[in-house]
């Protein structure tokens, strides 16, 4: 996006860019379960759980300098990790490990913002 100014006393025409500011809004599920996903196709065996969303959102901004990064946004919901829910196993571990990692975007400057689970209704039908 930018503007066409012409100067009064010349002919020139100017063209002056603004930076467009991109923001980003992440699944945090959708992007869990895709690098989950990742970690069986890669050969070398690498973990994914831990990389830099920051690095990766980044590089989808254009190398032109005519892009900036705006905000990023990051959904999720700590799972109700107790043995009532099948087929999840009771692990309070997981929830800590996920508040590390909340913290840890955070720390990055990335915008959080977390839910909960609603636990379905039965429906009872004849």
């Amino acid at each position: 996006m930018g503007f066409v100014l012409q100067y009064p006393t010349s002919r020139a025409w100017v063209f002056l860019c603004m930076n467009k500011r991109v923001n980003f809004y992440v699944d945090g599920f959708n992007l869990y379960y895709s690098l989950l996903e990742c970690e069986k196709w890669d050969k070398r065996h690498r973990s994914y759980k831990w990389f830099d969303i920051l690095a990766f959102l980044s590089s989808f901004l254009r190398k032109d300098g005519s892009e900036k990064l705006g905000e990023i946004h990051y959904f999720s919901a700590y799972f109700p990790w107790d043995s009532s829910v099948q087929p999840f196993t009771s692990d309070p571990s997981k929830e800590a490990r996920h508040k590390v990692y909340r913290k840890a975007l955070e720390s990055q400057g990335i915008h959080t913002t977390f839910g909960y689970f609603r636990k379905k209704k039965s429906v009872w039908t004849p």
